[in-house]
């Protein structure tokens, strides 16, 4: 919990610097103002009762509790680096805002525990560094400063106070004058100048070289290479010899070939900036072929666009004529439609009107065929009427003898009159005549018999009935 609220603390730090130094505020008033009060209080946490304490910082600052294990890695050590990266940031801007003003006490105490924890603690070689990211910004602190010529004595005296004991040490008064350093170009006197001195900062420096990814950071180290390599230097030996010998520049290069820390050192760095050239030439090329290949892929993303949106109004006109010819579809289909409604009610109005009219004839017809009917019934029943006298010649012999009979369907038979029988008992063809006109009409012996009977004498149709299979000898005349 604590180291997330460190974290925390160094977040709202960061923001805060990045914004006093953005125009926002006066960056020298902030850095004036906040520098001292806000890292007074991590050196107090790193250091107890006034006295540098390498195993209590080792403790605080390094990842694990125990200083001597080797076991775990930085990334544990969040803390430590975050703590760092707002150091540098912080330390950049003092020394580029603010470049007559001293270090305060308190970030001057940071830089000798850091330096002391690089350069005494830590190992040469990256692989066996646990604490590498860490290592690797306290190593750009010190570059940092190598930079600013006006910091020189600065570095010497703090490199100086990093490699003393402990013990020996008063903290305080360490940063006090630390803090009191002079501005100034020149350094330490080349005769107390040592190569002890400068020689673990540049060995650490052209170790770590090959990892830094950032521009600014390898040129720090390149100029802090140089810088411990002329403090690593006596000049007055160079002096020496340059004027005994006549060729000043043929002598300089014999002392050079036969100097050790020459033969050593310059080499690697002359090949570290090298290396830098080159990597910028790449850089540079890399540059150029990113160029060309975002332009390529630019003008591909033209075209694609330019298809792109070709297609999309190729598709549009063709969405909007297949919209059109389905409106058109959908309106012919309309159209259709409303003439099949109108066929099909001038249909079923001529399919009514003709069974209207068929119903019409019907009735016309039936009508007709009733009075048909009435007037055949009319006609029958003036038939009937008109034969309801019928006329009776008898041929017998020389005479012709008429009867007439009268007929009423009203009785279902032949109705005779009495005298009419009485004066024709003798006829047999007679009789006859009237049975068959009987039968034709109404129909039935039996019937024609009872009605016979009861007009007709018994005797008379005894006879009749004798003589009835004979042919008859007398003729209908209607």
């Amino acid at each position: 919990m604590q180291a997330l609220l460190y974290l925390l603390y160094f977040d709202i730090a960061q923001g805060c610097l990045r914004l006093a130094t953005s125009g926002v505020q006066s960056p020298c008033d902030f850095l004036h103002r906040w520098t001292e009060p806000f890292w007074a209080p991590a050196l107090a946490e790193a250091v107890t009762h006034n006295q540098m304490r390498a195993d209590c910082v080792a403790a605080k600052l390094s990842p694990n509790q125990a200083p001597t294990d080797m076991t775990e890695s930085d990334e544990e050590s969040t803390l430590v680096v975050q703590q760092l990266t707002l150091l540098l940031q912080w330390l950049s801007r003092l020394l580029v805002l603010t470049p007559e003003a001293p270090i305060p006490p308190s970030p001057c105490g940071l830089l000798l525990l850091h330096s002391n924890a690089c350069l005494t603690r830590a190992p040469v070689e990256v692989h066996d560094d646990v604490a590498f990211k860490a290592n690797r910004a306290r190593l750009l602190l010190l570059a940092q400063l190598a930079c600013f010529p006006e910091r020189r004595l600065f570095l010497t005296r703090l490199l100086t106070l990093s490699y003393t004991n402990p013990g020996d040490l008063n903290f305080t008064n360490a940063c006090l004058e630390l803090s009191a350093t002079p501005l100034s170009s020149s350094t330490i006197d080349t005769a107390d100048a040592s190569a002890g001195l400068f020689q673990p900062l540049l060995t650490r420096i052209l170790t770590r070289s090959d990892c830094l990814t950032d521009y600014r950071a390898r040129r720090c180290f390149i100029v802090a290479a140089f810088v411990c390599l002329v403090h690593m230097v006596n000049p007055r030996h160079y002096l020496a010899g340059a004027t005994a010998s006549d060729n000043t520049q043929a002598s300089l290069e014999t002392l050079l070939a036969s100097d050790a820390v020459h033969a050593t050192w310059l080499e690697p760095i002359i090949n570290l900036a090298v290396q830098k050239k080159k990597k910028k030439k790449k850089k540079k090329k890399k540059k150029k072929k990113k160029k060309k290949k975002k332009k390529k892929k630019k003008k591909k993303k033209k075209k694609k666009k330019k298809k792109k949106k070709k297609k999309k109004k190729k598709k549009k006109k063709k969405k909007k004529k297949k919209k059109k010819k389905k409106k058109k579809k959908k309106k012919k289909k309309k159209k259709k439609k409303k003439k099949k409604k109108k066929k099909k009610k001038k249909k079923k109005k001529k399919k009514k009107k003709k069974k209207k009219k068929k119903k019409k004839k019907k009735k016309k017809k039936k009508k007709k065929k009733k009075k048909k009917k009435k007037k055949k019934k009319k006609k029958r029943r003036r038939r009937r009427r008109r034969s309801d006298h019928l006329n009776l010649v008898l041929c017998e012999g020389d005479q012709q003898v008429t009867a007439t009979f009268a007929v009423d369907e009203g009785d279902c038979g032949l109705w005779l009159p009495p005298p009419t029988v009485a004066s024709l008992e003798g006829s047999r063809s007679l009789l006859r005549s009237l049975l068959h006109f009987w039968q034709e009409r109404v129909g039935g012996d039996i019937v024609a018999s009872e009605i016979l009977a009861a007009h007709v004498d018994p005797a008379i149709l005894e006879q009749f009935h004798r003589q009835l299979n004979q042919p008859p000898t007398t003729t209908l005349l209607a």
